[in-house]
């Protein structure tokens, strides 16, 4: 499967949580806009290199794609995200985010969406990580929420929860 990465937050939150590497163990390709691999991913320094090492591609959006991204003008999207959106929506492929007013349009708009909770789920049922490593990530990611790292406590928590209870280290 193809997904298209709309900005730098979840691999910002895969960093901060000191598990870059962990997404490029599905099968799966994450696509990036070349625009917004060289504008968001600067901090740290070495974040663009490392994520196209470990596999992420960049994409170029075609004038189609540009076209329909114009419109999604009434959205309130900036420019990226109504690319990203549109490159979603046209090419049948998922949308990788955190931001929450563009998971709210591309929900609207019928494109799967999820961001970091959502991709890490889904490395664990797949079996790409552990027990121990889903659980150490969940609270790498908690220990960071609130600073680099913005995602809901609750979802956090719950799930750290969960993989307490069926591990029994809880």
């Amino acid at each position: 499967m193809k997904y298209v990465s709309s900005d730098a937050n979840v691999w910002i939150d895969f960093y901060e949580a000191r598990s870059l590497s962990l997404p490029f163990r599905l099968p799966d390709t994450c696509f990036i806009m070349y625009e917004e691999s060289i504008s968001e991913l600067k901090t740290p320094e070495t974040l663009h290199d490392d994520l196209l090492s470990l596999g992420l591609q960049l994409v170029e959006m075609t004038d189609e794609e540009l076209l329909f991204a114009a419109t999604y003008s009434d959205m309130r999207l900036s420019g990226p995200d109504k690319v990203a959106l549109s490159i979603a929506k046209l090419r049948g492929i998922p949308l990788l985010t955190g931001d929450r007013r563009l998971r709210q349009c591309a929900q609207r708009e019928r494109i799967e969406v999820f961001g970091t909770l959502g991709l890490l789920d889904r490395l664990f049922e797949a079996e790409a990580i552990n027990a121990q490593e889903y659980a150490g990530c969940l609270l790498l990611l908690q220990a960071a929420n609130g600073r680099r790292v913005r995602l809901p406590e609750q979802e956090l928590a719950e799930r750290i929860k969960r993989i307490c209870v069926m591990t029994g280290s809880g």
